[in-house]
Parts: structure tokens; C-alpha cells; sequence
């Protein structure tokens, strides 16, 4: 199921081959930091997105980012 993302951290999901929501899940919050233009805002919307559509949160990540 899709997390309806804005177009940067979309893009920068695919452009890290991160394509299913099983990928995504495979990395920790202070590892999407590390792909290339994936900033915190984009951190906080996917994060916010899994929490509220799924139920479910990365590993690592705490309100504070």
C-alpha cells in the first residue's frame, strides 16, 4: 500500500531502491538520514505517515528528530 509521500522523500526512496514498505522497514531512522537529500522533514513525514496509515514505526526514531 502506498504512504501517499510528498515528491522528495519519494523520490529519494527510489533512488535508494527503497520501492515496498517491507524495504523501508529494513532501515533505521539514522539510515534514511544518510540517503542522499533525505533530511529530516522527510524523515519526519515518513515517519508520521507509517505511524498513522500503519501503525508502525523505524527503528531509532524518537520525537526529538
Amino acid at each position: 500500500e502506498d504512504l501517499e509521500l510528498s515528491s522528495r522523500p519519494y523520490r529519494c526512496l527510489i533512488e535508494a531502491k527503497i520501492e515496498t514498505l517491507d524495504d523501508l522497514l529494513k532501515y533505521s531512522a539514522k539510515e534514511l538520514l544518510e540517503l542522499n537529500n533525505f533530511g529530516k522533514r522527510s524523515l519526519i513525514e515518513v515517519c508520521n505517515k507509517l505511524q498513522t496509515k500503519f501503525n508502525l514505526k523505524l527503528r531509532g526514531f524518537h520525537k526529538s528528530f
